[in-house]
């Protein structure tokens, strides 16, 4: 996470879905809506942006699944030192919740 002028945005560093198998090489962004996206690479993709602080949570945000191409809209809540990212379509209560731990210091 990081902040870039008023909002906060996020990039997902390495995992499953942004590597290849390998595990070395990142995946091309090949399900972007976007054909001139579609031959990046996964590396260092801004994948939340839009996020604005409001009374204890992060609302208001765009949260792109690049392994769909589809865009979602997201929130984050922090909980017991967890950070958890709610995406969904249309209201909050058709989403799905990840939760997510802080790496280092």
């Amino acid at each position: 996470m990081f902040k870039a002028g008023t909002e906060f945005r996020a990039r997902l560093l390495y995992g499953n879905q942004l590597m290849e198998a390998d595990n070395v090489t990142f995946k091309k962004d090949a399900k972007n809506p976007d054909p001139a996206l579609r031959s990046r690479s996964m590396k260092n993709v801004v994948f939340i942006t839009g996020l604005h602080w409001n009374d204890g949570s992060c609302t208001g945000g765009s949260l792109y699944d690049g392994s769909s191409g589809r865009t979602y809209n997201c929130q984050i809540t922090m909980q017991s030192g967890k950070m958890n990212l709610r995406g969904y379509i249309g209201i909050s209560a058709l989403g799905q919740t990840r939760a997510f731990h802080r790496v280092g210091a």
